[in-house]
């Protein structure tokens, strides 16, 4: 998911773009998690947030709060 977030600050625009990953680690790893992350202004290097969990309830509890 990618959303565009627009905002005035001092009469100046800021855009910025958000975008929410989620994966299972280590890829086709039976012993992997869930890794769900929010990058800003496609900075995949420094995520904003990471939870990792086995637990698919904890999963959608977070995006929900996150969103």
């Amino acid at each position: 998911m990618v959303k565009e977030v627009t905002y005035k600050e001092n009469k100046q625009t800021i855009k910025h773009t958000i975008a929410i990953d989620l994966g299972w680690y280590p890829d086709g790893d039976p012993g992997g998690n869930y890794r769900l992350v929010t990058i800003l202004d496609d900075n995949w290097e420094n995520p904003v947030l990471t939870v990792e969990t086995r637990s698919i309830q904890e999963i959608v509890d977070t995006m929900e709060l996150w969103m």
